[in-house]
């Protein structure tokens, strides 16, 4: 358990590097759903188009 505990502290640094990471994961999660949102519109108007 105090080895988790020391990698968690990340060596005094965590204060930063949590961070980081979460603001990576929150950019990563803001494109993977821009994306699912513009495949739909994209595949909406080609329906439109093509009809």
């Amino acid at each position: 358990m105090n080895q988790f505990l020391e990698w968690v502290a990340m060596g005094g640094y965590s204060k930063y590097v949590w961070p980081a990471y979460g603001l990576v994961c929150a950019v990563l999660l803001m494109n993977i759903l821009s994306m699912k949102r513009k495949g739909k519109q994209t595949r909406q108007k080609l329906q439109q188009w093509f009809k």
